[in-house]
C-alpha cells in the first residue's frame, strides 16, 4: 500500500483543508414509547445496573456516565438529552411529543444528578409516554437539529436509543423522516444508533436506509459498524476522545536554502495529569482573574499599557545571582530585548534538514522519550504535502532517517532529532497508524554514558558477584511477567482514578467511595510463589522483607549540666575574643550558651544583639586590681 495518494502529485489545484473539530456536541434522543419502559432484564456491572430498570432507564444511566466522562476530558463540550413519543410538550420549536430533557450545554453536577434521579414513577409524572405516532421521530429529529448549530470547530451527533425497528411504516411518514435526515446531513449531523433490546434488532424495514442517509463524508453505504453500536461501543468511545490528536504547533522544516515547507507536531503519547486548578471567591464561587499593573513611583498612579509602559525598562542583569552562586563574570545589565535577541539568533525555530543516515545507525538507546509525530501542513504552505510525501517515499525505499535539528520555540534549547519514516498501516496493538515521520529526539555525547565496573571509583561500595543460580532465579521470573498485546492506555492509573472520584463525588455532593474498592489495574497478576525463588536465590531462605534491619538506636543528647556548660564556654575564651573584638566569630549557640551561663537574657534578633549584650555585661564587670 503506497503511503500517500498518487493524487497528491497531480499539479491541479487542491481543495482547501477544512479547520480540524476541536469540540463536540451530542444530543441523546431517546424514545419514550411504552416499551421502553419495560423492564431490561439485562444486567450491567459496569453501570451499577441490576438488570430491574427499564429500557429508558438504561439510556439516561448511559447519558449521566457520558457526562461524567465529559467533566473529565472535554469539558466544553455540550450535551443535551430529549424524549420523544412524549405524552408533554416542551422545546423552542412546539413540536409535538418531543420534550427536551435538558437543553444543550455544558456538563454540570446539576444535570448528572438529574439523569440519575429518573426513575418510572417520576417520568410519568413529569413527562409520560404516549401512544406511537408516525411523526414522532420526526419531531425528535427536528428538535435536536434545531439544537445544533452548524460551525467548523465542532462535530455534532445524534445518539438515538430505541427499541422499535420500524418507527414509521406510511409511505409518506417515510419520506417526511428522510428529508428530515437529509437536513441533518447538509448540517454535517452524523447520526448513531443503539438498539435497546436483548435479542436481534432488524434494521432493514426503515435504519438501515435513513441511516446511510447521514453520511456526508462522502460515502453512500451504510455502515453498520459505525453507524450502530452497544451502550459498551459508546462508553469505550467516548474514552477514545479524551485526549484528541491536536496538534503542538506548526513549524517550518528547511529542507535546503531557499525550500520551506510547513508541518504540525503531535504527541504521539502523553502522561494523563490532574487537571488544573482555579482561584475563586469564597463566597460567590466566581472565578477570579489576577491582573498586574505598573505604577509611577511619585504619584502611584497605574501606567498606561502605552508608551509610559514601553518606557520601563524591567532590570534583568546577566548572569542572574539567583541562578549562580558563585561566577567568574562580571554582572551586566541586558534588556529583555536584547536577550530574546540572543537567544533565537543562534538557531532559528523549527526544523532544519542536515543530512541522511541509514537504519542500522539509529540505535535503541538513543530514544531518551517519547518521540513525536509529523505531519504536513497543507494549510500554512501549499504544496508541503507533496514535498513531504516525496521525501517519505524516498527514505521508506532507501531504508534510511532524515538527521535535522529542531526547536519548537524561539526560546528553546536546540536539539538533534531522527525523522524515522512510518508506514501507513495496522501497528502491532490493531490500531491503524498513519504515514508520516516519527520524530526520536537525539542524545547528545553527554547524554550518553556506560555504567561504571568499579562503583567504588564514584565513592559507592562494590558490586556483589552474581551467581549462576541467581541469573537462572531471574530469568524464570522475567519469563513469566510477558503481556502479550500490552497496551498502557488500556491500564488506569489508580492515582488519577482515586482523584477524580473524590471531585466528582464532592460535586454531585455524595459520600467518595472506600479506597478499599478501588481496583489496581496495575498490580501484577502472578502468585507469590513464582517469587520466592528469586527472594530465596538474592537474599537467602527465610528472609523477611518486612523485618527492620537491627541497629543501635542512637541515644538522644540531652541538656548540658553546669559543670560541662561551663566547660564549654571557659575553652571559647569570651573575655580575650571580647578584648581582641572578634566575638563575632562565634556562632549564635555559642554566644546563647555563655549568655545561659551568666544568667542573662539568650533571645535575641540577631547575633549582633547578642555580641552586644555579652560587651555590656563584661563592660559592667569590676576590672583587676592594680
Amino acid at each position: 500500500m503506497d503511503s500517500f495518494d498518487d493524487d497528491l502529485f497531480d499539479t491541479e489545484e487542491q481543495d482547501v483543508e477544512e479547520r480540524e473539530p476541536t469540540r463536540e456536541q451530542i444530543v441523546f434522543l431517546i424514545d419514550a414509547q411504552q416499551s421502553m419502559l419495560e423492564p431490561s432484564n439485562t444486567p450491567m456491572e459496569a453501570l451499577g445496573l441490576s438488570g430491574k430498570e427499564s429500557w429508558l432507564q438504561v439510556a439516561t444511566k448511559v447519558a449521566a456516565i457520558v457526562l461524567r466522562q465529559k467533566v473529565i476530558s472535554s469539558d466544553k463540550d455540550e450535551v443535551a438529552v430529549i424524549f420523544y413519543n412524549t405524552r408533554e410538550t416542551r422545546n423552542d420549536e412546539k413540536f409535538d411529543n418531543a420534550y427536551t430533557f435538558l437543553k444543550l450545554e455544558e456538563p454540570s453536577a446539576t444535570n448528572i444528578r438529574k439523569l440519575e434521579s429518573v426513575s418510572l414513577q417520576s417520568f410519568d409524572q413529569q413527562i409520560g409516554s404516549a401512544r406511537k405516532t408516525e411523526a414522532a421521530l420526526r419531531s425528535g429529529l427536528w428538535t435536536a437539529s434545531s439544537l445544533l448549530l452548524k460551525k467548523d470547530n465542532i462535530t455534532r451527533r445524534v445518539l438515538v436509543f430505541t427499541n422499535d425497528d420500524q418507527p414509521v411504516t406510511e409511505k409518506q411518514g417515510m419520506e417526511a423522516t428522510q428529508d428530515t435526515i437529509e437536513g441533518m446531513a447538509k448540517k454535517k449531523v452524523a447520526m448513531q444508533l443503539f438498539p435497546m433490546v436483548q435479542g436481534d434488532f432488524d434494521l432493514e424495514p426503515f435504519w438501515k436506509s435513513a441511516l446511510a442517509l447521514t453520511r456526508f463524508d462522502g460515502e453512500e453505504d451504510f455502515e453498520e459498524s459505525e453507524q450502530v453500536g452497544t451502550v459498551a461501543d459508546l462508553q469505550e468511545d467516548v474514552r477514545h476522545k479524551t485526549y484528541r490528536k491536536r496538534p503542538l504547533n506548526s513549524l517550518c522544516w528547511q529542507l535546503g536554502e531557499g525550500f520551506k515547507i510547513a508541518v504540525r507536531l503531535y504527541a504521539v503519547i502523553q502522561p494523563a495529569r490532574k487537571g488544573g486548578h482555579e482561584q475563586v471567591d469564597a463566597i460567590t464561587l466566581e472565578k477570579l482573574i489576577a491582573t498586574s499593573a505598573m505604577l509611577d513611583d511619585t504619584s502611584g498612579e497605574i501606567l498606561a499599557v502605552g508608551e509610559e509602559r514601553k518606557r520601563v525598562q524591567p532590570k534583568t542583569f546577566f548572569p542572574n545571582l539567583k541562578n549562580f552562586k558563585d561566577t567568574r563574570f562580571p554582572m551586566v545589565y541586558i534588556s529583555r530585548e536584547e536577550l530574546q535577541q540572543i537567544k533565537s539568533s543562534a538557531v532559528s525555530k523549527g526544523l532544519s534538514l542536515l543530512g541522511f543516515k541509514p537504519l542500522t545507525a539509529l540505535k535503541e538507546y538513543h530514544q531518551l522519550r517519547n518521540p513525536s509525530f509529523i505531519y504536513p501542513d497543507e494549510k500554512s504552505t501549499t504544496g508541503s504535502t507533496v514535498a513531504f510525501a516525496a521525501l517519505h517515499k524516498a527514505l521508506l525505499e532507501k531504508e534510511a532517517w532524515a538527521l535535522c535539528s529542531f526547536m519548537r520555540t524561539n526560546s528553546s534549547d536546540p536539539r538533534l532529532v531522527a525523522l524515522l519514516p512510518q508506514r501507513e498501516g495496522e501497528d502491532p496493538s490493531g490500531d491503524w497508524q498513519p504515514p508520516g515521520f516519527n520524530m526520536v529526539y537525539l542524545p547528545y555525547a553527554d547524554d550518553i554514558r556506560e555504567p561504571e565496573q568499579n562503583t567504588t571509583f564514584t565513592g559507592g561500595n562494590a558490586r556483589p558477584e552474581v551467581t549462576p543460580e541467581q541469573m537462572e532465579a531471574a530469568e524464570a521470573l522475567i519469563e513469566a511477567l510477558p503481556m502479550p498485546g500490552f497496551r498502557s492506555g488500556a491500564f488506569a492509573n489508580p492515582a488519577l482514578q482515586r482523584h477524580y472520584e473524590v471531585l466528582e463525588a464532592l460535586a454531585l455532593r455524595e459520600e467518595p467511595p472506600d479506597v478499599a474498592d478501588l481496583e489496581d489495574e496495575t498490580l501484577p497478576d502472578f502468585s507469590a510463589e513464582l517469587v520466592q525463588p528469586f527472594k530465596d536465590a538474592v537474599f537467602g531462605e527465610g528472609y523477611d522483607e518486612n523485618a527492620k534491619a537491627a541497629g543501635k538506636k542512637r541515644k538522644a543528647a540531652g541538656p548540658l549540666d553546669d559543670a560541662e556548660l561551663a566547660a564549654e564556654v571557659e575553652a571559647l575564651d569570651i573575655e580575650g575574643l571580647a578584648a581582641r573584638g572578634q566575638l563575632g566569630k562565634l556562632t549564635i549557640k555559642q554566644l546563647e550558651k555563655y549568655l545561659k551561663l551568666q544568667g542573662l537574657r539568650t533571645s535575641g534578633k540577631d547575633k549582633a544583639e547578642r555580641v552586644a549584650r555579652i560587651q555590656l555585661h563584661l563592660d559592667s564587670k569590676p576590672g583587676p586590681s592594680h
